[in-house]
C-alpha cells in the first residue's frame, strides 16, 4: 500500500512523491507517472496531490482484490467486467477507517469500511474514476510496443471505466444563490465585534481573524489570494492591494502553498480598511516571535515551531471551523461564500446607479476585480443569476397584483 509525502524542492517546486509503506522506498511506476503524464504537462500541484492520493485508493483495491497489475498486464488479462464494478463501488466510499489503521493495515477490512457507510461526492467519485483510467491504460501500455501491439481489451477496459463516472455537472452550470442572507452577515457582523461576548477566538488573534473576514468580504477575494499577500503588497500611500502569482515561491515555507488562481491585479481600498491592517501590522502582528521576518502579512500566533511564519491554509480553515461551530446559525458560512457576497452586492450596487452599464460592461468590470479572463463566462454567470433573482422577483409582484385585483372583484 501506498502513502503520499509533500516536499519543497530547493528551486521552491512543490511536489509529492508515493511511499510504499511496506519498505518506505517511492513507487516506481506511480511516481513515473506523476511527473511524466502530469507534472511535466504542467498540472498544478493542487492536480498532482489529488492524483496522488487517488492513486493510494487504487493500489489499496488492488490489495483488498489481490490484484498484481504487471501480472495482469504482462498476461493481458486486464481487469474483469465485475472487478471493473467493484473498482468503482470501491472506490466511492470514504476511508477514515483504513486511515485509523495505517498503524498496523492488516487490521481493515472490506467489512468495516462498508459498515461506515461513508460515501465521497459524486465529484470526488469522477476525479478517482478517472485517475484510475489514466494510470491503469498507461500502467499497461508500457508493457506494449511496435513488436507486441496493444491489445484493443486494454482500450475498452478504459472506457469501461469512464463509463461508470457519475454525471459531472460544471460548476458555473449551479446558479444557486449562496450568497449570505442578511441575518447571516449581521450574526458574522456580530461575532466580529473584538470586545463582543459572542466572538470565539482568543484576544491574541481576534484583530488578526477579523481583518480576515473583513479583506474577504469588502475585496471578494479568494482564500489563496488572501494568504498569498505580502506586506509589501500593501500600498498605503494610494490605498491599494496587489494581488499577485506566486507559483513556487522559495521563501514561502508552506508546504501546500496557497496560489493565486486569478490574474494579477491591484484592487483600491477603502481607508477604513486599509487602516485596519496598518494597525494588525504595527500592532498585533509586531508583538509575534519570528514575525518580523517573515514577509507575508498573515501569520501564526500560536506559540510553537510554526510561530512567525505564514499562516497556512489548514490556520485559515480553522478560523471559519470555529466561527460555524460558535454560531448555529452560521453552519453554511464559509470564506469563498464571501465571494459570492460580493458578487450579489455588487450587481445590486450597479443595477441602482442612474444609469447602469450595459450587461457587457458589468461582465468587463467584474472580470477586472474578480481576475477573470474577460469572456470567460464567469461573470456572465453572476451576471444570469442576479437578472434571475431580479425576474423572480417581478414574477412574485406580478401574482401579488392579480390576487389583490382579483380580491376586490369579489368585493
Amino acid at each position: 500500500m501506498l502513502r503520499t509525502q509533500r516536499f519543497v524542492m530547493k528551486s521552491g517546486e512543490r511536489y509529492v512523491v508515493l511511499i510504499d509503506e511496506c519498505t518506505g522506498i517511492p513507487h516506481y511506476a506511480a511516481n513515473l507517472f506523476i511527473t511524466t503524464q502530469l507534472r511535466n504537462a504542467s498540472a498544478s500541484y493542487a492536480s498532482m496531490v489529488a492524483a496522488a492520493g487517488h492513486l493510494t485508493f487504487l493500489y489499496r483495491f488492488f490489495a483488498v482484490r489481490n490484484i498484481d497489475l504487471v501480472e495482469r498486464c504482462q498476461t493481458k488479462a486486464f481487469l474483469h467486467p465485475y472487478e471493473v464494478d467493484s473498482l468503482r463501488d470501491f472506490l466511492s466510499y470514504r476511508f477514515r477507517e483504513w486511515e485509523r489503521c495505517t498503524v498496523d493495515p492488516q487490521l481493515f477490512t472490506v467489512e468495516a469500511l462498508l459498515a461506515s457507510r461513508g460515501v465521497v461526492h459524486k465529484d470526488v467519485l469522477y476525479s478517482r474514476l478517472t485517475t484510475a483510467k489514466q494510470y491503469i491504460v498507461w500502467f499497461g501500455r508500457r508493457f506494449f510496443d511496435h513488436l507486441r501491439p496493444e491489445p484493443e481489451a486494454l482500450s475498452q477496459l478504459g472506457m469501461q471505466i469512464l463509463a461508470l463516472r457519475p454525471r459531472h455537472m460544471g460548476r458555473n452550470q449551479q446558479l444557486i444563490d449562496r450568497a449570505l442572507s442578511e441575518r447571516e452577515q449581521a450574526l458574522l457582523a456580530q461575532c466580529l465585534e473584538l470586545d463582543a461576548p459572542s466572538n470565539p477566538f482568543g484576544h491574541d488573534v481576534r484583530v488578526r481573524n477579523r481583518l480576515i473576514v473583513l479583506i474577504e468580504m469588502e475585496l471578494g477575494i479568494r482564500g489563496g489570494e488572501l494568504l498569498n499577500i505580502r506586506i509589501s503588497d500593501c500600498n498605503f500611500s494610494n490605498n491599494t492591494l496587489l494581488i499577485a502569482r506566486r507559483a513556487d515561491q522559495v521563501d514561502d515555507p508552506r508546504k501546500y502553498q496557497p496560489l493565486v488562481k486569478t490574474r494579477e491585479r491591484k484592487l483600491p481600498v477603502s481607508d477604513s480598511l486599509m487602516a485596519e491592517v496598518h494597525s494588525y501590522i504595527m500592532v498585533q502582528r509586531r508583538a509575534v516571535r519570528n514575525a518580523n521576518r517573515c514577509p507575508y502579512l498573515f501569520v501564526t500566533h500560536k506559540n510553537g515551531p510554526t510561530v512567525g511564519q505564514p499562516l497556512s491554509i489548514s490556520a485559515y480553515q480553522k478560523v471559519w471551523d470555529v466561527l460555524r461551530s460558535s454560531v448555529a446559525e452560521l453552519h453554511a458560512v464559509t470564506g469563498h461564500r464571501l465571494r459570492h457576497q460580493w458578487n450579489h452586492s455588487f450587481s445590486k450596487e450597479l443595477d441602482e446607479l442612474p444609469n447602469p452599464p450595459s450587461a457587457e460592461e458589468q461582465e468587463q468590470i467584474r472580470s477586472r476585480w474578480m481576475g477573470w479572463k474577460e469572456g470567460s463566462g464567469t461573470a456572465a454567470t453572476y451576471n444570469r443569476r442576479f437578472i434571475q433573482a431580479k425576474a423572480d422577483e417581478a414574477g412574485l409582484a406580478l401574482q401579488r397584483k392579480a390576487r389583490s385585483q382579483k380580491g376586490e372583484c369579489d368585493e
